[in-house]
């Protein structure tokens, strides 16, 4: 008899368990069981915020590094070899009285970008005394290879003109790098050109004299105008330096506008925070 009291009683217990947790699924599936403290739940209250915080300060840190080690005015021979095998007896090392102020200036630029943007793309920035042999007809006061840039500062290169030098040739970084992304823009980009226009394909002279005629035809520069690679860079160059000209030519040619809206758009696509507002700000207008 007791035998058959404790299994009438197991049967009852596993059938109430049975039904509860059939209720327990069936609200759950209807939306009724109230929010737990899961640890889902528990890692997205607690978590979240921290990771926003450590974003941050790796950001900060990957940008103070760069900044106390990456910039540098002492490159090697045998490095500077490796890039440029053939230029063999034009290594010239700025003298260490210049170091600070043209590091300034690389550090101007590189605050134009949001934090940890320029880190997160270039490995070194070396900053030397001559210009460089590449292989080509002329050599190069300003190249990037393999997300290493290579400035040359000269009487004809000075501290003024670094800003856009800078941008310029870190914008071909980005091209590189987002080559897919860069090559879109293409068809649209044209369209801003005159009508029949073909990009020279060879080296204009170029010049910093005012003309209307070049602005109207949707080029900043002379040098916007040896092929499309280059009128992106000059564009680019131009709009970081927070150049008056670049204000200008935005606010009063159509042309120039457009391609400055596409490259920002270019940006924006890599870093969300560059948007058209984000030069807005930089300028400290609407442009």
């Amino acid at each position: 008899m007791k035998r058959i009291r404790l299994l009438f009683t197991l049967i009852i217990t596993l059938i109430v368990l049975v039904s509860f947790t059939a209720i327990n699924i069936g609200c759950e599936l209807l939306g009724l069981v109230p929010e737990t403290e899961s640890s889902d739940t528990r890692n997205n209250d607690t978590v979240g915020p921290g990771l926003e915080k450590k974003d941050e300060e790796y950001l900060e840190s990957i940008t103070e590094s760069f900044l106390d080690s990456d910039i540098s005015f002492n490159l090697d021979e045998q490095t500077y070899l490796s890039y440029f095998p053939g230029d063999t007896e034009k290594l010239i090392n700025l003298p260490k009285e210049l170091w600070s102020s043209y590091k300034e200036v690389i550090t101007e630029a590189i605050e134009a970008y949001p934090l940890g943007f320029v880190p997160l793309h270039l490995s070194k920035i070396y900053i030397i005394g001559n210009k460089m042999d590449t292989g080509g007809e002329h050599d190069s006061t300003a190249i990037a290879i393999d997300k290493v840039i290579f400035l040359t500062i000269d009487e004809k290169n000075s501290e003024t003109l670094y800003l856009p030098v800078f941008h310029h040739i870190f914008n071909h970084v980005m091209q590189e790098t987002y080559k897919e992304l860069f090559d879109s823009y293409y068809d649209e980009w044209i369209l801003n050109n005159p009508q029949g226009f073909e990009y020279y394909g060879y080296e204009p002279k170029i010049d910093n004299e005012d003309r209307p005629e070049m602005y109207k035809n949707g080029f900043i520069s002379s040098y916007s105008m040896f092929d499309y690679s280059e009128d992106f860079a000059e564009i680019s160059g131009y709009a970081f330096s927070k150049n008056p000209v670049f204000l200008d030519c935005v606010m009063n040619y159509p042309g120039i506008r457009q391609k400055f809206e596409l490259m920002a758009d270019f940006y924006g696509k890599i870093d969300p925070l560059i948007t058209l507002e984000y030069f807005d700000e930089m300028y400290g207008q609407k442009l």
